[in-house]
């Protein structure tokens, strides 16, 4: 069910992509039936491909046991919890973090109302930060807005309620045995979280990229769960990298590194299977290679050279440089302030004791990655060109990312851990057992 929720998210997104460049001057009616048909057709598919294939089980969310009640009602606590906050600061600040307005929800009401007024809509437009950036979050805005017969930020703000929903269904899915304990740290944890809770209500697209994110280790469990042998390319698993890559530019190179993981672990596990299984990931790679610089292309070309946030055309000498600039201290006075002042430690002491002490050799490979993306995102900002500026408006925002996959890690490590089923009277020792 998750996976085919996110699934009509992404086509609201990307069919309209397709459209408004093929048909800058398409009509609303155009619009609404074009998405609808084949977004209704892209469900189809999919639906009948997991039929086929025997692993359409995981659709049904609700199944009733001894858990089952007092599962949902913490759930819906701190869902309302979350919520209260969200809906707090719609009330007190409809349009969100400025950069949302910049980056974002302008553009979906130029191209909201560009439809409605029956003008070609306009891709690119000189009052726009970013042009370069995907459109991907406000055309999902855009279809849903012309289905209301109008813009307003509600509409963001109902998604990102969506969004943080999603996450926490993730988690109660997750969750069997083991919920007894791990809502008590999780759910709380995220749901109350107030540097999450801004994120969440930014309205910026970096909740929508935590979402996929999270849904790519989901996918990732549910298929190492049916399979021991190799990493196969599933729906989900494709569906979520390709989400992550065409929601934002840094999720390109987080679908990228997974993918590259992904083919080395299947390399590493079963040499027979590597071309066979590894061909469908290295097709979405450049499926999705093509999408990302293919826009980046369209865009310059049409617009010119666009300024970026980063400058990358002296690497070299600045990583020679590295240590003799105050750039390190700065970024590493913010990392220290982020991750043990600000979430006291949540986020390093996690994937330390999973890579460190864990049994479950999945989870130890789902912590190597999410390592690997949090150094690259502080990597990055050596290149920024505006450092100062840049970590104090993004870096928490940048790095918050990461946090519903972390605490992911959480709940699929303690299902481990109880079931080792340490204290069946077998595995004490005799004198105790006796």
């Amino acid at each position: 069910m998750i996976h085919l929720i996110l699934l009509i998210l992404l086509n609201l997104s990307l069919i309209p992509y397709i459209l408004v460049i093929v048909y800058p001057s398409v009509q609303p009616w155009q619009y609404i039936l074009i998405t609808g048909i084949l977004n209704v057709l892209n469900i189809f598919i999919y639906i009948k491909y997991l039929k086929s294939k025997n692993i359409f089980s995981d659709v049904y969310l609700l199944k009733i046991n001894r858990y089952f009640y007092l599962k949902w009602v913490v759930a819906i606590v701190f869902i309302s919890i979350g919520l209260n906050f969200m809906i707090n600061r719609w009330i007190f600040d409809s349009y969100g973090l400025w950069d949302a307005w910049a980056m974002w929800n302008l553009k979906a009401k130029v191209i909201t109302y560009s439809i409605i007024n029956f003008s070609d809509v306009k891709i690119f437009d000189d009052l726009w930060n970013h042009m370069d950036y995907p459109l991907t979050l406000p055309l999902l805005h855009v279809s849903l807005a012309l289905v209301f017969g109008e813009w307003s930020e509600t509409i963001s703000y109902l998604l990102n309620i969506l969004f943080f929903i999603l996450t926490l269904l993730i988690y109660s899915k997750s969750i069997s045995k083991t919920f007894i304990i791990t809502p008590i740290l999780v759910i709380p944890l995220f749901a109350t979280n107030p540097l999450y809770l801004n994120l969440a209500s930014d309205l910026c697209a970096d909740h929508f990229l935590a979402l996929f994110l999270l849904s790519f280790l989901f996918g990732i469990n549910l298929e190492e769960n049916q399979n021991k042998i190799v990493f196969y390319c599933s729906p989900k698993i494709a569906l979520s990298l390709f989400g992550m890559s065409i929601i934002k530019n840094e999720g390109f190179l987080y679908a990228s590194l997974a993918i590259f993981l992904l083919i080395m672990l299947n390399f590493l596990k079963s040499k027979k299977v590597f071309i066979k299984q590894n061909f469908f990931y290295f097709l979405i790679f450049a499926l999705i290679f093509i999408l990302n610089f293919g826009w980046k292309y369209f865009v310059y070309s049409n617009v010119g050279k666009i300024e970026s946030d980063f400058a990358f055309s002296d690497i070299v000498s600045k990583l020679i440089n590295i240590f003799e600039t105050k750039q390190l201290d700065l970024i590493f006075s913010y990392f220290i302030k982020f991750h043990f002042i600000d979430l006291k430690g949540i986020i390093i002491l996690t994937l330390t004791y999973i890579l460190f002490f864990s049994q479950n050799q999945l989870t130890k490979y789902m912590a190597i990655y999410l390592v690997l993306i949090l150094f690259l995102l502080n990597f990055l900002f050596l290149f920024s060109q505006n450092l100062e500026w840049h970590l104090s408006t993004a870096y928490y925002r940048i790095n918050l990312v990461i946090l519903p996959s972390v605490l992911y890690l959480w709940i699929i490590n303690y299902k481990e851990f109880i079931n080792l089923n340490l204290f069946k009277p077998s595995n004490l020792p005799k004198e105790i057992s006796s």
